[in-house]
Parts: C-alpha cells; structure tokens; sequence
C-alpha cells in the first residue's frame, strides 16, 4: 500500500513507509458505505449495527488494485529508516493478497472468488457457470452479441443490483432475437425462427412456442425489462440465477439457427 499512500522521507522523498490517514481518507472517499469506529479506524457496521457485505468487497478489491512488489534499500540512519523502492509491474505481492482472501472465502463458504485482475466474482450454480463458459457468439448481429455479453459480465458480479442488470440485458437480448428476421413482422420472425430450431419436429416446435410465450409473460409480469408498479420484484438472488439460466439455455440453443 505503501506506493499508493506513501509516508516519504523528509531528507530525499523516498518512500519509507505507509501513510495510514491518507489510506483512509480515500477509503472513506471512494467507498461511502463504510464507517469510522469509535477508535478512529474503518468498519461495515453502520449505526443500525447492520453488516454491509458489499462495502467489504469493494475495499477488498481496493486493497488489490493498489498492492504493489516492493524491495528495501538502504538505511537511513539519521531517521532510524529504510528507503523502499516499488515494482508497479511485479505481481508476487498480488498473487499472495489474492491466494489467501480466497482461502478466507473458501473457509468460511463464502461464494466469492478474487480474480487475478483484482476482480471479484460470484462463484456461480454449477450449471450455471458450464452453460456461461460454454457460450460463444456465433451470429453476427454484433447488437446481440454485445447484450448477451453483458449480461454474462453482470451476472457473475457480486451485487444483487448487477445481476439485476443481466436479467434485463439476457431479456433484451431474447427480445431482438424474435425480431431477427427482417421484412416480416415480430410474429412471423418468431414462427420462423421456430421453425427452423425444431428442424420438422412438431412435438418440439410445440415446446418452444410455448417456452418462448411464457418466458415473454415473465418477462411481462416481472420487474425486468419493464418497471411499472405493478411488475413483480424478484428479491431472490436464487430466482434471477433460475431465469437468467432458463434464458440463457434458451438463447444458447437458438442462437445456433441464426
């Protein structure tokens, strides 16, 4: 932290050591939702002595983003201290913070994971997490690609309003696939997109007309593509990973007949 928030030298400005004020400043600055304590440092707990698990995370990924290698150098007598110098582009110090927050994760069960990239993730449903990594664009409606790609980088964020967001954008992105078929209007492109997905079976044209109706009626009734007061909020992070799945499996198999 110390090539972030650095405590200089006052005979030469070389860093030798780690300005905890500043440090905490920015902290304070960046992430509102955490606290000072009684005894001057930061905390979750707010006056209502509720944990804010997500304030955590961000100052978790503060922590990495500003790690840096460092290498002492000489000693400077006259102030009894060392004189550091950093390495902006070493990664041990990064690797070792990472290694052992996700053992901390792991331990405790905790369904996260930093990334080498400084980021954290969700750990996902397992099936989940296949069908997302299994995925890859293959149309070429770049408009699509790009509303399915950020619901894949939504979803896997830690944030309950995040994975919000890749609900409505995997919404979307079933949206302008029924309209794929230019020159006709909505319902004619959808009987034809179906049609082409069953390839001559009418027991299975039947089973994605009816999936496609009712994941539209979802779409409809619940707060995800439209906000109106009288949607349904889904509250439940276990239910938006059931329907961005049921979605998700839906569009990976269509998007083969595009």
């Amino acid at each position: 932290m110390s090539a972030s928030f650095p405590e200089r030298c006052p005979d030469n400005g070389m860093i030798v050591g780690f300005d905890e004020k500043v440090f905490r400043d920015s902290i304070l600055s960046l992430i509102p939702d955490f606290k000072l304590s009684d005894h001057g440092w930061i905390t979750t707990i707010n006056e209502y002595t509720e944990f804010d698990q997500y304030a955590l995370l961000d100052f978790i990924e503060f922590c990495m983003e500003n790690i840096k290698d460092y290498e002492q150098k000489d000693y400077h007598g006259y102030f009894s201290h060392y004189h550091f110098n950093f390495d902006t582009k070493g990664t041990k110090n990064k690797t070792m913070f990472c290694d052992k927050i996700n053992r901390i994760f792991q331990r405790n069960g905790i369904a996260f994971n930093l990334t080498e990239n400084g980021e954290i993730r969700r750990v996902l449903p397992v099936e989940l997490d296949r069908i997302i990594k299994k995925y890859c664009n293959k149309g070429s409606d770049i408009e699509l690609n790009k509303l399915i790609d950020l619901a894949i980088k939504n979803i896997v964020k830690p944030k309950i309003d995040d994975r919000q967001v890749a609900l409505e954008k995997i919404w979307d992105a079933f949206e302008r696939i029924k309209t794929y078929h230019l020159g006709v209007d909505k319902k004619a492109s959808v009987m034809a997109l179906i049609t082409s997905a069953s390839e001559n079976s009418t027991e299975f044209y039947n089973l994605l007309d009816t999936e496609l109706k009712t994941l539209t009626i979802i779409g409809n009734r619940f707060r995800i593509r439209h906000h109106e007061t009288d949607k349904i909020k889904i509250s439940s992070v276990k239910h938006i990973d059931y329907l961005f799945y049921r979605m998700m499996s839906l569009i990976s198999m269509l998007i083969n007949y595009l």
